[in-house]
């Protein structure tokens, strides 16, 4: 691969053979993505190993991994993405592909593989030793349908229902960030209003592949301080008055009928 011998079995046959732990291979679901990567040789415990994108049935498909210059890939002349096309028909089923269409080329921060059939774009955000972003895009704006609330405290919490929905997605109120965003299904994010004045913001979703969508908008209404009332006149004029509990009243005494005194006895 990259143009010389390959060093090692790539991610494809690794997968096959069941040297992939569940957890660390991906399937691309068609909803936008930032997925982290680990390379086969020397990456950590935490990324995937593969990632999945299916194609126009189940012998056709396209997977993406990191190679990093140690153990069995030493030789290889550098640490990047790697992109196969697969299909299972073919005798040797897995092709490598290059950022000039050719194979033997490999995929660095800022370049862009297309797959030909789905037209899904894997774009490589970043390459750090054993470790590599990309950014997988279906091409779709995403779309938001309702918002769960449209107003509220600061920490109040809001579902943003739509389609397209990464659970990688950034999300404002504004200019300022939601204090948190959670989610995964591609069709809901829950975020956390964060500290604003009083007023009306929109709310803007922002997927990795920087497409947005207007969420509609959001009114902050905070604890409302009321002034107290200066005095108008009097050797206390202009200071604030304070108001006082009002008095309790005395309770009224309960009537009572005096007791007759009985009568003197005649002697």
């Amino acid at each position: 691969m990259f143009g010389c011998t390959g060093q090692h079995l790539i991610a494809n046959d690794k997968n096959f053979l069941g040297w992939i732990a569940p957890g660390r291979a991906f399937t691309y679901g068609g909803v936008t993505r930032s997925l982290r990567l680990s390379a086969l040789m020397g990456g950590d415990a935490s990324g995937n190993m593969i990632v999945t994108i299916p194609g126009v049935d189940a012998n056709n498909y396209t997977t993406v991994e990191m190679r990093h210059r140690t153990g069995f890939d030493v030789r290889l002349p550098g640490d990047a993405v790697i992109v196969h096309t697969v299909d299972k028909t073919r005798k040797d089923p897995a092709w490598v592909r290059g950022t000039n269409g050719a194979a033997g080329a490999m995929f660095t921060t800022g370049q862009t593989y297309t797959v030909p059939t789905t037209m899904t774009t894997v774009r490589v955000t970043s390459v750090t030793g054993a470790n590599a972003v990309v950014v997988i895009s279906n091409g779709v704006n995403p779309a938001v349908t309702s918002l769960s609330t449209t107003s509220g405290r600061a920490g109040t919490p809001v579902t943003i229902t739509g389609t397209n929905l990464s659970p990688e997605a950034t999300v404002t109120f504004g200019a300022t960030s939601a204090t948190s965003v959670t989610g995964g299904t591609g069709t809901g994010l829950t975020v956390v209003t964060p500290a604003l004045a009083n007023g009306t913001y929109p709310i803007t979703v922002t997927n990795p592949d920087g497409r947005t969508a207007t969420a509609g908008t959001f009114t902050v209404i905070t604890a409302v301080a009321v002034a107290p009332t200066a005095r108008a006149s009097g050797p206390n004029a202009g200071i604030p008055a304070v108001a006082l509990p009002a008095r309790i009243a005395a309770p009224t005494p309960a009537a009572t009928t005096p007791t007759p005194r009985p009568a003197p006895i005649a002697r």
